[in-house]
């Protein structure tokens, strides 16, 4: 079964880049192109409701026309964007285009980067466009930040941008299918909005030679990256993989308005997108991580940590349930459940939390005081845990879509993987730092950026 899993991934991949990223480039259809973000673990995106559909379920067709529709009228929600920013209009050496949230500002305006692990005041010569999640808009703004907010959804805002962009888009679709499927959906005018802003900093005023982004390959990552090349075609185009590449690593197959040089802090992580996902191994960086330090002392064990996004509860939680009554009484360190960090408020996450307290009161047995607790259970698709293997925790795995969700070691050759059942799966690191290179500071990362 283990090889069965690896191989499958294997082949999804080869089949991803020589048919639907071949086909894709027509001149029919426009970009940014959301159905090319075939990712295994952000549930309500486009590409992996594609790929779900496209590869594991019955009528396909059918679904995928209601998928279409569903997320073109879901893009009739869309209201647009605000552009806060009080600088100075000036050249600097670099854009930093990321996502904020409250808590990575000072009183004073300071931002704190949780992804590169630096600061606003580092490097005066760096000018940050920032996305902020929870629509936190601090009081004051230090003049090498601009902040972009969405604005609240209400009839005036949403007739606006369905006036100044949903319709200019459908009009130039000329009412081809093939078109309308690519351009009108949620993502795709949500990506082309975001870009457009960044593209327009230009006629604001503000210059850069290189553009920086924690790079998930989104839609809207490319579309920066591909408008700014139109504008300045010596612009360059520079990403981080913050985190470690999905387990299941489709949406990071290379494709237009990828970034030209891409960092990543493990030499496995680079194997993986020279030899499968189709990135030249000349561009490819591999430095110390920026956001995971080796002083930083982040506990790993004893948590059960829920995963960005989930759509299947009822099997997680007989999956959970399976677990806890294979194990013998007092061999399992006291656990607590962990929300990932973006989801914090998110009632779906939090009754999922309430119904694993629950099995963990009715298997109470099973834990012990006496137990370390070096020893996690992660849910779902997340990047975590790689980090708790290289910082020596014993991992547990539990997932609902195998396919989607695990790591295999057929594509993650420093790993060894036990599966116990269908759904639960155990991994050992072979070799320290093959994925995550601890790292002792951020200052390399502009160093290396700098000499590109």
């Amino acid at each position: 079964m283990i090889l069965d899993l690896g191989k499958k991934q294997i082949k999804l991949i080869i089949d991803i880049s020589k048919t639907k990223l071949n086909q894709i480039y027509s001149k029919d259809i426009d970009y940014p192109n959301p159905w090319l973000w075939l990712n295994g673990w952000a549930n309500k995106s486009l590409g992996f409701q594609y790929l779900n559909i496209k590869y594991f379920e019955k009528n396909k067709s059918i679904k995928l026309f209601i998928l279409c529709i569903k997320n073109i009228l879901k893009s009739l929600k869309l209201s647009g964007f605000n552009l806060h920013f009080n600088g100075k209009f000036r050249d600097y050496n670099a854009l930093m285009v990321s996502w904020c949230f409250k808590s990575d500002f000072k009183k004073d305006g300071v931002f704190h980067d949780r992804y590169f692990n630096i600061s606003s005041v580092d490097d005066a010569n760096v000018f940050w466009f920032l996305i902020s999640i929870d629509g936190y808009i601090p009081e004051q703004l230090v003049d090498n930040i601009c902040i972009l907010k969405q604005k609240k959804i209400s009839f005036k805002n949403n007739f606006s941008f369905f006036f100044n962009n949903f319709l200019p888009e459908l009009w130039k679709s000329k009412f081809k299918w093939i078109r309308i499927f690519h351009t009108l959906v949620y993502e795709s005018l949500y990506a082309k909005a975001i870009a457009r802003e960044v593209y327009l900093l230009k006629t604001k005023g503000y210059f850069f030679d290189r553009v920086i982004q924690p790079y998930e390959a989104q839609p809207y990552q490319n579309e920066i990256n591909r408008l700014l090349k139109i504008q300045n075609p010596h612009i360059k185009t520079i990403g981080y993989i913050h985190s470690t590449i999905p387990p299941l690593p489709t949406c990071l197959i290379k494709r237009n308005g990828a970034p030209e040089y891409l960092f990543v802090h493990g030499f496995g992580q680079l194997e993986i997108l020279s030899k499968l996902l189709g990135w030249h191994h000349e561009n490819l960086f591999n430095i110390s991580s920026l956001r995971y330090q080796l002083k930083k002392e982040e506990k790993f064990g004893g948590w059960i940590f829920l995963p960005y996004d989930f759509d299947q509860n009822q099997q997680i939680l007989q999956a959970f349930e399976l677990f806890l009554s294979l194990q013998l009484p007092d061999s399992l360190p006291v656990l607590n459940s962990r929300c990932h960090p973006a989801r914090i408020d998110s009632i779906v996450h939090i009754e999922l939390i309430e119904n694993i307290e629950n099995l963990m009161k009715k298997y109470k047995n099973r834990f012990s005081l006496d137990i370390k607790d070096n020893y996690s259970i992660f849910i779902g698709a997340t990047s975590a845990v790689i980090e708790a293997l290289e910082r020596g925790v014993d991992v547990v795995h539990i997932s609902t879509r195998p396919i989607f969700e695990t790591y295999q070691s057929d594509i993650w050759n420093y790993l060894s993987v036990e599966q116990i059942n269908p759904q639960l799966f155990k991994y050992k690191l072979l070799k320290k730092g093959s994925y995550i290179q601890l790292g002792t500071g951020s200052s390399q990362f502009f160093e290396s950026i700098l000499r590109i």
